[in-house]
């Protein structure tokens, strides 16, 4: 639990800040020990004590939470509808669509956690985007292609949502940066 004294609205940045960092290093520890500790992938409680100038208030609280993402509407082959699963700390959204002529595209939207950590999250990315939207019966060869493609939009950060062609072939990274993520 965080508890600080808030002074001005500065105060409240550092506050929202450091309760983040907490988080994120939670986060970080129960993926490496493994486990999925109900404060790490839960809700984290951040108190935070307010001070009025006139009168002293009782102390807020507030509820820091991953984000959630709605049912999903259908596929673009119009299969049934399906419900998503709920957003990681790394992959707010995710979702395959079937591009006639060329194959299978997985969307990604990440959360603002993934684009400000850049490459280094490409792997927590990837794991809970398949985790979002299921895997589909492709190629290790693809899926490698997919992973890179990833990793490319991570580095470049220009839009969302990240869309990774099963199709595009394997090249070397520095071809991957000059065709802007798409070989």
């Amino acid at each position: 639990m965080i508890t600080a004294r808030v002074h001005n609205r500065k105060s409240n940045y550092v506050v929202a800040i450091a309760a983040l960092a907490l988080l994120a290093s939670l986060a970080l520890a129960g993926a490496a020990s493994g486990s999925a500790s109900a404060s790490a992938r839960g809700s984290a409680t951040v108190r935070k004590q307010a001070v009025n100038r006139v009168t002293a208030t009782a102390p807020m609280v507030y509820s820091i939470r991953p984000l959630h993402t709605p049912a999903a509407t259908g596929t673009a082959t119009g299969s049934k509808p399906s419900v998503r699963k709920p957003a990681g700390w790394w992959a707010a959204n995710a979702w395959w669509t079937w591009r006639s002529g060329y194959g299978w595209t997985l969307s990604i939207t990440p959360t603002g956690l993934a684009q400000a950590w850049g490459t280094g999250a490409t792997s927590r990315v990837w794991n809970d985007a398949l985790a979002i939207a299921g895997t589909k019966s492709l190629s290790s060869g693809a899926y490698s292609s997919m992973y890179e493609q990833l990793e490319c939009h991570l580095y470049f950060r220009f839009k969302t949502p990240y869309n990774l062609d099963s199709w595009r072939p394997q090249v070397a990274w520095w071809y991957e940066l000059y065709r802007l993520c798409n070989p």
